[in-house]
């Protein structure tokens, strides 16, 4: 498993999500996504509106993981969309991402479109955290374990490490199982399940939008700190 370690980030300013889906004619039908956005049954109305809610939660310094499952569309269509995208963009590969084979011409994930792209799951690490306005305290670090798909356990789960995946479109996998923190952070999980995810003061404008890590840990309990010892 590949480990990405980040200093210091502002948890307003990192961002996770999965499903986008764009340029999914049946996410934008029969799954009635466009309707749910609130615009017309098209798939271009839909990736706009898909698009205008992340620029309007992500800012141009934010940082996004899309957890699988980004887009349907060609290889070009996927690079466009990525550059209409505020922030630095990282992608953990799901079942419908495929990196593109520039010889057979097939494939929707081209590498160097991105800040970064893993093939299977990342571990997270974010050190010298500021959860002050949590907690109390400061200088904390905190395992994330990225992986499109559901996991029952994973590293350090039972240490305090979380885990954020997609696939379920918020159909299950949505409770937390005991002592362990999981969340499917696709972004259906906001239209589906608001009770569960959806802060009192979000903006109903966005509720297709990635989950901020600020959001993501008022919603669970803090997991103990880390020490270099334990990893």
């Amino acid at each position: 498993m590949l480990t990405m370690e980040l200093s210091g980030v502002d948890p307003t300013k990192i961002f996770f999500t999965a499903d986008n889906h764009y340029s999914h004619s049946w996410i934008a039908h029969e799954d009635k996504r466009a309707v749910r956005l609130g615009v017309k049954p098209t798939v271009s109305e839909m990736n706009k509106e898909m698009v205008r809610q992340h620029n309007r939660v992500v800012p141009p310094d934010g940082i996004t993981f899309f957890v699988g499952d980004f887009s349907y569309a060609s290889v070009e269509e996927t690079i466009a969309i990525l550059g209409t995208l505020n922030g630095t963009k990282y992608l953990v590969m799901g079942n419908h991402d495929k990196l593109y084979d520039p010889v057979k011409k097939i494939g929707n994930v081209l590498p160097q479109a991105w800040d970064g792209v893993y093939e299977s799951r990342l571990s997270l690490l974010l050190t010298n955290l500021d959860l002050s306005d949590y907690t109390g305290s400061k200088g904390s670090e905190l395992l994330i374990v990225l992986d499109h798909f559901p996991l029952e356990e994973w590293d350090h789960a039972f240490r305090g490490a979380w885990h954020f995946h997609g696939h379920c479109h918020a159909n299950n996998c949505i409770e937390q199982p005991k002592d362990m923190v999981r969340f499917d952070v696709g972004v259906d999980s906001r239209d589906r399940v608001p009770r569960r995810y959806l802060l009192k003061e979000a903006d109903p404008l966005t509720k297709f939008s990635p989950f901020s890590l600020d959001e993501l840990i008022h919603l669970s309990v803090i997991p103990p700190n880390y020490s270099r010892e334990r990893r």
